[in-house]
């Protein structure tokens, strides 16, 4: 499934890698976690012109799981993909996409 706002065209910017660090220790999302999402925004003007992002980092109440959050708005849609992390080890992804314009 490929994800990005500009049907009909070839992607020019792709992720190349995600790398987290939590303490001490390196967390590598795997190439399969976005290798199909392309032309990420990774800002947004609000109403009045101010640059502003959706991305987040959340944390589970007990700790042992992590969610990088991202949000991609154009013109023609978003999506917004959650890597889950689980005691510092890539878990899964969930991304949904067709909700706003």
């Amino acid at each position: 499934m490929l994800f990005r706002s500009d049907y009909g065209y070839i992607p020019h910017a792709e992720i190349k890698s995600i790398t987290l660090l939590i303490e001490n220790d390196t967390v590598v999302i795997p190439p399969a976690a976005y290798a199909d999402l392309y032309n990420l925004n990774l800002s947004y003007k609000d109403g009045s012109g101010q640059e502003r992002t959706s991305h987040a980092v959340y944390y589970s109440a007990d700790g042992s799981r992590i969610y990088l959050y991202l949000l991609n708005r154009d013109q023609s849609g978003s999506y917004e993909v959650t890597w889950v992390i689980e005691n510092k080890k890539y878990l899964r992804r969930v991304i949904d996409y067709g909700f706003t314009k």
